[in-house]
């Protein structure tokens, strides 16, 4: 006599299935609400520059939302204000949901001691970095989540070693960096801008701080 064996799957097999169905379901990018996965093109401009009025530029409180008109008309300024220095003018296209990382910077190299008759170096990395994930809502507009971080080089401290165990007098440089950083949400409609006011900083007899004006618009090819 034949015998059909039917095999019930554990209760381990179907927590795994389920767990990859919900990592499939997370990993998929947010839709609008015609169905279709959104792409959006970032485009972004730093500037630091002297702090005067207000209504020149960002509020220290919140970001302002900008047309697309009032967002040239603030990159016409910055081009034709002396004081003001652009940091960098990135565009990136991404998904939504999708994080996009932006980096603008370089590194030093600075001798810090030695070992024996090989010095030993440091690299020290500034610049800019940049995060965004820009997300449909449900009105229309997008959500931007936006992380900036800056990382200057803050001074450097010259020494020299005296001179031991047969070997010369030799220099040294000690360096220090200072760090800015920066993490908020904006709420834009489609094709319009903001500009987010980054932390300020005394230089010399000055006060300066950093802009971004932030432009999001859907990428359709």
């Amino acid at each position: 006599m034949l015998r059909h064996v039917v095999r019930r799957p554990s209760l381990v097999a179907l927590l795994v299935t389920l767990s990859a169905c919900f990592a499939q379901a997370a990993d998929q990018p947010p839709k609008n609400a015609a169905g279709e996965q959104s792409t959006y093109k970032i485009s972004l401009l730093l500037v630091e520059r002297a702090v005067t009025e207000k209504a020149a530029g960002a509020d220290d409180a919140k970001p302002r939302t900008l047309s697309a008109d009032e967002a040239r008309h603030y990159q016409e300024a910055v081009g034709k204000e002396a004081s003001a220095k652009v940091l960098s003018a990135p565009t990136v296209v991404t998904l939504a949901g999708r994080e996009a990382l932006m980096t603008v910077g370089g590194e030093h190299t600075f001798v810090t001691g030695y070992d024996g008759d090989k010095p030993v170096l440091k690299q020290v990395p500034v610049g800019i970095e940049l995060k965004t994930t820009p997300r449909p809502a449900a009105d229309g507009r997008v959500s931007l989540d936006l992380e900036l971080k800056t990382t200057d080089l803050a001074g450097v401290v010259k020494m020299e070693l005296p001179a031991e165990a047969g070997q010369p007098a030799r220099a040294i440089e000690l360096p220090t960096t200072r760090q800015r950083a920066l993490s908020t949400t904006l709420l834009l409609p489609p094709g319009s801008a903001s500009i987010v006011a980054g932390q300020r900083q005394a230089v010399g007899t000055t006060e300066r701080r950093t802009e971004i004006l932030v432009t999001v618009e859907e990428f359709r090819q």
